[in-house]
């Protein structure tokens, strides 16, 4: 009795082994596993790929998750299982737009075949046409950008930087400049631009000339071929600061120390045509003398200045601020930018704010 036992519930296991290797026995075979674009052009749109696969085992295959590596891969898929011996697909979709250079990208496929996890490769180079690197015109030339933008400039910094440009036209060009602020140094390398070269706009920036703390805004005009009928500029933004870097920290600890009882201002419910005024109030508890070294408001209809531009250690002050809300409706935040010596917090900003009504 106890042998019949034995061999029964050892036929059981053995049995339920044997359904349970059916059932696990689906296998997924690709192609390939990897695929590469080569290069790809960014005005060609997203670029797609199809891995195809065969079920080579002897159950259905069904993928449960396809997983992309990053938001900029959309997958898609066979969502019916895939019978043995028929084919399925996985394909992944590249956006390459913004996205210039070599890029290596993954597809994790999970399903119940035996190798349950496959990780799937698409790689390339986006790449740009020079019509698409310089978009803007500018006479008979194309730059990439109107806009040069000079990072953080130190006070008393000269700094250089350049911007290319294109001769998309099919005579050699050669490029002057003029409105140029003092404090900027403007030339082309090289003189001149053969047809189809990429040239370079060359500005040096002297910080000791003629400028002050804080956001710089510039904008000079470009000639082509010395004629001045054409009415071409390029803009250019910087922002000069203060440099504490080499300040030791004895020095920091006896530096002033800007504190501001309130940086925002909130008028509530106005009528336009009102002017809002408001004084922000603040105190140098710092060791040294503050001094203010530049105010500036996000718009002409906001002004401010302060009570003192150098400020005692322990002394207090004030800086008056404006809103001309003639013309506006709807809520409003202004800005005020009040650039300090404090080595801490040497640019503050303040707001006024409120609901404007007609």
């Amino acid at each position: 009795m106890v042998m019949k036992r034995i061999v029964f519930f050892t036929f059981i296991f053995l049995y339920a082994v044997g359904i349970s290797a059916q059932q696990r026995n689906a296998a997924i075979s690709f192609e390939s596993e990897t695929f590469d674009f080569g290069k790809v052009k960014e005005s060609a749109g997203p670029v797609t790929h199809k891995f195809v696969f065969t079920n080579t085992g002897s159950q259905p295959l069904v993928i449960t998750k396809v997983t992309p590596s990053c938001s900029c891969t959309a997958p898609d898929w066979t969502k019916d299982p895939v019978m043995p011996g028929a084919k399925g697909f996985i394909s992944a979709t590249y956006d390459v737009k913004g996205r210039i250079g070599i890029f290596e990208k993954t597809v994790s496929v999970s399903s119940n075949a035996e190798r349950s996890l496959v990780v799937l490769k698409i790689s390339g180079d986006v790449t740009q046409s020079l019509s698409e690197m310089f978009p803007f015109k500018v006479g008979q030339v194309s730059v990439r950008s109107l806009y040069i933008v000079m990072p953080l400039i130190n006070m008393g910094e000269i700094k250089n930087t350049s911007t290319d440009v294109y001769n998309s036209s099919p005579e050699p060009v050669q490029l002057t400049f003029s409105d140029i602020s003092a404090h900027l140094k403007i030339s082309a390398s090289p003189v001149t631009i053969a047809p189809g070269e990429i040239g370079h706009i060359n500005i040096a920036f002297d910080s000791n000339k003629d400028v002050t703390y804080g956001p710089v805004i510039d904008k000079f005009r470009v000639y082509i071929n010395g004629k001045k009928d054409g009415n071409y500029w390029l803009n250019m933004t910087s922002r000069v600061v203060e440099d504490f870097s080499k300040l030791t920290a004895e020095q920091v600890k006896n530096a002033p120390v800007a504190g501001f009882e309130n940086t925002s201002y909130d008028y509530g419910n106005i009528k336009a045509g009102t002017t809002v005024k408001h004084d922000f109030n603040f105190k140098n508890t710092g060791k040294a003398d503050l001094i203010i070294r530049n105010i500036s408001a996000s718009c002409s209809c906001t002004v401010a200045a302060p009570k003192d531009k150098v400020v005692k250690a322990g002394s207090s002050s004030t800086i008056s601020a404006s809103f001309d809300t003639q013309g506006l409706d709807g809520y409003k935040n202004k800005t005020i930018t009040v650039i300090t010596n404090d080595p801490k917090n040497s640019e503050i900003i303040l707001w006024i704010k409120g609901a404007i009504t007609k």
